[in-house]
C-alpha cells in the first residue's frame, strides 16, 4: 500500500463552493455543524485505526439528510460545481504515476467511499472518506465495512504502517516460473496491524493480480536472462536478478516487480533450465509468427 497526503480542504469547503439553491443543498448548510463534527470524529477515529467504532461515536443524522447528501455527492460534486474539488481528490496518485495506493497494479480512476455511502450516508462528501483506487478495488471492497479492527480496509490518508515493505514471492514448483506470493509482517506491527494487512491481502485477490503482474513483466526479462545464460552460467542470471531487485526495491510502486525477481533469483531451477525453456518457447512463438507473416 502507498500512503497518500491528507485532503487540504474539508466539507465545510465544498458545501460552501456551491451556489445551488436547492432547497437539498440548503438542508445540508443548516446542518453543516453536526456534519462537520462527524467529520472530526472520522479523523480521530482514523488517526487510531478504530474507525470501526465510527457508529458508535457519533450522533445520528436523518435519513433524509444522508440521502441529501448522497444526491449532492453525484450532482454537486462529482459531476456539478464541485468537479474542481473531485478531481483534486483524484489527483493524490499523480506523483505516483496514477497508480491505485491499495493494489499497485490498477490505474486510480473513481474515488471509494472508504466507509460505503450506502451505509454511511453522513459521510457522502467528506474529503477524508474519498480515497481514488482502481476500478478492480472500488468493486472488491463494494459496501463491505469492519466492525472489529482486525477487519479494517487500509486506508492511504492514515495507515502508514503498511508502506513498509511486506510483499515477498517463491517459485511455485521446479517447471513453472510462476510465484505464490504472500505477507511478510514488519517486526514493528501489532497483531491486529498484521491482520489487517494479511486480510488486504486476501480480499483484493492480489495473489493472482500480483502474479500475472509479474508473468508479464517476466516476458520482456527472458531475451536479456537467457543472454546472461549462455555467455556467463545460472550463476550471471542470478547477480542480474539480484541487481535489479535491489533496484526495485528502492521504489515502493515497484514492489511487485522486486519480491518476483528476489525469487527468481533464490530458484537454482528458475537460473538455469528455467530462463532456458522460456527463452525456447519465446523463440518458437517469433518463428511461428515470422512464418505465419511470409504466407
Amino acid at each position: 500500500m502507498i500512503s497518500l497526503p491528507k485532503p487540504d480542504f474539508g466539507l465545510e469547503h465544498l458545501v460552501g463552493d456551491l451556489s445551488s439553491t436547492d432547497p437539498r443543498v440548503e438542508a445540508i448548510r443548516i446542518d453543516l455543524i453536526s456534519l462537520v463534527a462527524h467529520q472530526t470524529t472520522y479523523e480521530r477515529l482514523g488517526e487510531r485505526a478504530e474507525l470501526h467504532e465510527f457508529s458508535g461515536a457519533v450522533a445520528a443524522v436523518s435519513e433524509d439528510l444522508q440521502d441529501t447528501l448522497r444526491w449532492a455527492y453525484g450532482v454537486h460534486l462529482r459531476d456539478g460545481e464541485g468537479r474542481r474539488r473531485y478531481n483534486k481528490l483524484r489527483g493524490a496518485v499523480a506523483r505516483h504515476f496514477k497508480k491505485c495506493p491499495l493494489c499497485l497494479v490498477g490505474a486510480a480512476r473513481p474515488l471509494d467511499h472508504h466507509l460505503p455511502k450506502s451505509h454511511f450516508g453522513s459521510l457522502s462528501m467528506t474529503p477524508l472518506n474519498l480515497v481514488p483506487i482502481c476500478d478492480f478495488c472500488n468493486t472488491k471492497k463494494r459496501s463491505n465495512f469492519a466492525t472489529f479492527a482486525e477487519m479494517q480496509p487500509l486506508h492511504p490518508y492514515f495507515d502508514t504502517f503498511a508502506s513498509a515493505p511486506w510483499l515477498v514471492a517463491e517459485v511455485e514448483r521446479d517447471g513453472s516460473p510462476a510465484l505464490l506470493f504472500g505477507v511478510r509482517p514488519d517486526r514493528a506491527w501489532s497483531e491486529v496491524e498484521t491482520a489487517r494487512v494479511r486480510n488486504h491481502f486476501i480480499e483484493l485477490e492480489l495473489q493472482d493480480r500480483y502474479s500475472d503482474e509479474a508473468m508479464q513483466a517476466l516476458s520482456g526479462l527472458i531475451e536479456l536472462l537467457e543472454g546472461y545464460r549462455s555467455s556467463d552460467g545460472a550463476q550471471a542470471v542470478r547477480a542480474e536478478l539480484t541487481r535489479q531487485a535491489a533496484s526495485e526495491r528502492l521504489q515502493p510502486l515497484n514492489a511487485v516487480r522486486a519480491a518476483a525477481l528476489e525469487a527468481w533469483a533464490r530458484s537454482d531451477w528458475f537460473v538455469d533450465e528455467g530462463v532456458y525453456g522460456l527463452w525456447l518457447a519465446q523463440e518458437a512463438l517469433r518463428l511461428n509468427v515470422d512464418a505465419a507473416g511470409n504466407d
